[in-house]
């Protein structure tokens, strides 16, 4: 639509108003949109996380009782009582550890603090110091004394032989020293020892070998002059010198690892000693081809040192224990941990009034470590796989180093992840802890849902708000541009009005003074007249009917007419102005009653069809040329043609024309005087008679207005209707 600069500006200025009462609230409408789906979604992350807490605690309460009842089962069949029935503690500790994999070792004590089990003294101990080589042996005379010192200095004399490399000298002297019957426990040990570190240096390995037997042999145990255990190191260096003979030296090897290991025929060794020797022992046997008794010797070693370890572990765990159960706690289990990795857990309970070997009765602590792993396939992983969680949650239990041992629920996927999760320590074991996780599908799916409601809500307000500014927008164009029109139409009719009228009170006034002398000129004078009261009339109707219709009080009395007849009325009624302006008028219209009447108001009618023909006349500039036709349109329709070869009309200005007071922009219309009614009355009149106008132009070829009337129902198959006696009746 073309607006003017004042329009445009109007309509600026109407934007700026609406944009400035608008936007802010929408602004406001954003924020708080974004604000409220924000809140929604932070709510429902704490929903879920209250959800994967809650589960975290039900998973944990679970596992808690399932552990509790495994460890009520296990004290039961350690309970002190059946001690008493003839079997040892040691007995049942076996046999409960045998039928419960759980268990890893036992500890019991009274409450006064002493130790029942485990009862395990060490294969090593203090050491003997390098002194002493001149011990006193009971009973023993001044000569014996003399002697011995005689023998003290050989063994010296061999010794600084040995050392200097004559060792055919040192062989000798401590050959005489173990030979001699003076010579006491320690100080032969000592020089069979050196006696058969020698004869190994001079290549003669079975005589070392009956020397280091020897030494090894000694009723009491001994060290040399440079600390070392000379027991332990002659049966080793003797074992080592079989070699050649692997099953004698196996045998060897074996025979001193076990005796090692029950420290009967070795003591005094300190630990680190000990642990060389049997580490020597093992490292002989793999080296004769005995790797299980190897290995056995080692697992050996490792029991029994960690079997010493617990003796030390339970002896510093009991007080506190202890003081539980001298609290009150009787009959309950209690738990001691300690971090680590793993982590030590020890399950115990006191049992009262049990039969005690001191032959009193009172109570006794029973506790034992329980095996985490196994605690874990066996205890906790089934008790996971039984709880009845929600689909979308997830819980686990991991350890100390994050892994895991047990799930429940469904696994999530990566997608999921994204959900609510807690955790919470698994009691009793330390640093294990219950993580459970709840899908992130319904905060994804929640947060995207309330994206598109507030999208959708916010972009239905910017929707609302652009087509109310563009209703407004084109109401303010509308109404502007009316008021243009209306200003354009009172300044038109104003000018219509006023032609025929001056034309009229012309020639009536000079037919007033006598100046039409002649008949023909009086005649003349009145023709004029007329002619231009009859304009003025029909610009008058106009004006009545745009009134009329624009209050919606225009009646029609529509009856059965032929339309033929009322477009050949309006066409004598033009022909006189047609005749004036030079046109050719050419007329096609059928037979009085040749087509199916239509129910039309006639006055009406003729007044449309005028204002087609006087439109055609305007705007037809130097071609002269007007047709006028009726014919029926298929079956249901009569249509009225009026052709011209005028100027046309512009395609932009179609959709338009019949508008009100509107005239085409072109310059060559705009040149034709006129009120702008014309085709709008047109319009009118046609659309309540039920029809329709159409227009066919081609801009500077003519145009062609066409009126559709729709024909009466009753005559559409049947024209002209049939006579009483049963022929159709003939046209007048």
């Amino acid at each position: 639509m073309d607006t003017t600069p004042e329009t445009r500006r109007e309509q600026r200025r109407v934007l700026s108003l609406f944009a400035l009462t608008i936007l802010p609230p929408l602004l406001l409408l954003a924020a708080l949109a974004v604000v409220a789906a924000r809140n929604d979604v932070a709510a429902l992350r704490l929903v879920e996380r209250e959800r994967a807490r809650r589960a975290a605690e039900y998973t944990s309460d679970a596992l808690r009782e399932a552990v509790r009842a495994t460890e009520e089962e296990l004290l039961g069949e350690v309970e002190p009582g059946r001690w008493a029935a003839g079997a040892s503690a040691q007995e049942v500790f076996a046999a409960a550890r045998a039928a419960h994999p759980l268990a890893v070792r036992f500890v019991a004590a009274e409450l006064s603090g002493r130790l029942l089990w485990p009862r395990q003294t060490a294969p090593f101990g203090g050491g003997l110091d390098a002194a002493g080589l001149d011990e006193e042996r009971p009973g023993a005379s001044a000569e014996d004394y003399h002697l011995r010192g005689r023998l003290l200095a050989r063994y010296a004399e061999a010794v600084s032989a040995e050392a200097a490399g004559r060792l055919d000298v040192a062989c000798q002297g401590f050959t005489e020293v173990v030979a001699s019957p003076a010579t006491t426990p320690a100080l032969g040990a000592r020089a069979a020892f050196r006696l058969g570190a020698c004869l190994e240096r001079r290549r003669d390995p079975v005589a070392a070998r009956e020397a280091y037997a020897r030494a090894a042999a000694a009723p009491t145990p001994v060290r040399d002059e440079r600390g070392r255990p000379v027991r332990v190191e002659a049966a080793l260096r003797a074992a080592e010198l079989l070699r050649d003979d692997a099953r004698s030296a196996g045998e060897a090897a074996w025979e001193l690892g076990s005796a090692l290991l029950s420290g009967e025929r070795h003591p005094g060794l300190s630990r680190s000693e000990w642990d060389d020797a049997i580490g020597r022992v093992a490292a002989l046997l793999d080296a004769v081809g005995d790797p299980e008794r190897a290995a056995r010797l080692r697992r050996d070693r490792t029991e029994q040192l960690d079997q010493l370890d617990w003796v030390d572990l339970a002896a510093r765990v009991l007080p506190e224990l202890l003081e539980e159960a001298r609290a009150g706690r009787l009959g309950e289990v209690l738990h001691f941990t300690r971090p680590g990795a793993p982590p030590l857990v020890i399950a115990c309970r006191v049992f009262p009034g049990v039969a005690l070997g001191t032959g009193g009765r009172g109570p006794v602590l029973v506790g034992v470590q329980l095996d985490l792993a196994v605690l874990a396939e066996q205890v906790l992983a089934p008790t996971c796989a039984a709880l009845a969680l929600e689909t979308d949650t997830e819980v686990a239990v991991h350890d100390a180093r994050q892994a895991v041992r047990a799930r429940a629920g469904r696994a999530l996927s990566g997608a999921e992840r994204g959900g609510g999760a807690a955790s919470i320590p698994l009691d009793p074991i330390p640093l294990w802890r219950v993580a459970a996780r709840v899908s992130g599908q319904g905060v994804a799916e929640a947060r995207r849902n309330r994206l598109i409601l507030y999208g959708a809500l916010l972009l239905l307000a910017l929707v609302a708000s652009g087509a109310g500014a563009a209703a407004t927008i084109r109401t303010v164009a509308r109404s502007l541009e009316l008021a243009k029109l209306k200003a354009d139409f009172l300044s038109n009719i104003t000018h219509e009005l006023k032609t025929p009228l001056t034309s009229v009170l012309m020639y009536g006034e000079l037919l007033a003074l006598g100046r039409a002398r002649t008949p023909e000129r009086q005649r003349e004078y009145a023709d004029h007249i007329v002619r231009e009261a009859g304009r003025l009339q029909r610009l008058i109707d106009d004006v009545l009917d745009f009134a009329r219709q624009d209050a919606n009080r225009h009646d029609y009395v529509l009856v059965e007419e032929d339309v033929a007849d009322a477009v050949a009325e309006a066409v004598d009624l033009f022909r006189s102005s047609a005749k004036v302006r030079g046109f050719d008028l050419y007329v096609e219209l059928p037979p009085v009653r040749a087509l199916p009447p239509v129910d039309l108001d006639r006055d009406a009618l003729v007044r449309a069809v005028m204002n087609l023909l006087s439109n055609a006349a305007k705007y037809s500039g130097d071609q002269r040329w007007i047709r006028v036709a009726v014919t029926r349109e298929g079956r249901d329709a009569i249509a009225i043609a009026v052709e011209d070869r005028g100027i046309g009309i512009d395609p932009g200005d179609l959709e338009r024309i019949f508008d009100r007071f509107y005239r085409a922009g072109d310059v060559l219309t705009r040149e034709v005087s006129g009120t702008g009614l014309g085709l709008s009355v047109v319009d009118h009149v046609v659309r309540a008679h039920g029809g329709e106008i159409r227009v066919d132009t081609t801009k500077g070829a003519g145009s062609t207005f066409t009126i559709e009337l729709p024909i009466v129902e009753d005559y559409r198959d049947v024209w002209p209707p049939p006579s009483a006696e049963g022929e159709a009746l003939t046209p007048a």
